[in-house]
């Protein structure tokens, strides 16, 4: 009977498809997705459902919660050796589970995930496939290799969270420098508006004085050689 997972994936229904989260292997690995997407798209299953589904010479094992952990291995020569593949393999599901459901930036699936790395969070998931190849490791390395898998994902969590702290750092600060340009552009229209105005009233004042000033010469010309 052959154990062995051939790859691991973490999903999230977003609006009208399904987005993967974290996954292992990433590279060529387009057969093993798509028969897992496939899947999963055509049984849809539900919260807090345990399947196991035979697709040709794969099965795919679904655990489905908020987040959907899914994982692909052969297919078994009998119905027993199926059933024993199927509970090994949601065993694995459970302790992948157990790794991704309490990661602060996956707690609010409301949230886009859109732009989260599915590298960074994927991995654990090669530690965790690595261990899975052998079905009688010793309970006390099994949890131990999951604490060590945690540590790395919080690490690529809290990288990520850093990392959007200095975009929102960076965007207050380009928001608050537009700001300021605004208001100095104000500032430098309100004052040019103002000397304008007052060399308006300055030029119409002279000329109104040269206009009465030549009239009162006038006056007193015609005043005097009457």
């Amino acid at each position: 009977m052959n154990m062995k997972i051939l790859y691991t994936t973490v999903l999230h229904w977003e609006r009208s498809d399904y987005k993967i989260v974290a996954s292992y292997p990433l590279l060529d690995v387009s057969v093993y997705r798509d028969v897992v997407l496939g899947a999963i798209k055509d049984f849809k299953p539900v919260e807090d459902e345990k399947i196991s589904i035979t697709c040709d010479k794969y099965i795919v094992h679904i655990l489905a919660e908020e987040l959907h952990y899914a994982c692909l291995t052969l297919a078994q020569e009998s119905p027993i050796e199926e059933s024993e593949t199927a509970s090994w393999a949601h065993e694995y599901l459970e302790k992948v589970q157990t790794i991704y459901r309490e990661l602060p930036i996956l707690a609010d699936l409301s949230r886009d995930l859109t732009h989260i790395s599915s590298d960074d969070l994927s991995n654990p998931l090669k530690k965790m496939m690595e261990n899975s190849c052998n079905g009688t490791k010793n309970l006390p390395a099994i949890w131990n290799d999951l604490a060590e898998a945690r540590t790395v994902l919080l690490e690529s969590v809290q990288k990520l969270i850093d990392r959007g702290q200095r975009l929102d750092d960076l965007l207050k600060k380009t928001q608050t420098l537009e700001i300021k340009v605004r208001k100095d552009f104000r500032l430098k229209s309100r004052s040019s508006e103002k000397k304008n105005k007052n060399l308006f009233i300055t030029v119409f004042t002279t000329i109104l004085m040269l206009i009465l000033t030549i009239t009162f010469i006038v006056l007193l010309y015609i005043e005097i050689y009457r």
